[in-house]
């Protein structure tokens, strides 16, 4: 929780200390697009490099790939 607040912060902080000088250079309707085109981006990259292709995969195998081998059930083998 503390990092996403950090990243939070920080992200506040940059938008803050920098739309004043970009309201000043380029006007406010720019100023706007910079910003959504930096958040398009972002969503872009977030999409195409951090999330895994599923097509042709069953939920099984999805769920192997991102959680690991499945422990086992029971806990308890009959050996004899």
């Amino acid at each position: 929780m503390s990092i996403s607040v950090f990243a939070l912060w920080a992200g506040c902080f940059t938008l803050t200390y920098t739309s004043p000088a970009l309201n000043a250079g380029l006007g406010s309707r720019r100023n706007v697009w910079i910003y959504a085109g930096i958040c398009v981006a972002r969503g872009f990259h977030l999409i195409k490099l951090r999330l895994p292709e599923t097509r042709g995969r069953t939920l099984e195998q999805i769920e192997r790939e991102l959680l690991g081998p499945a422990p086992v059930q029971g806990g308890h083998e009959n050996t004899k």
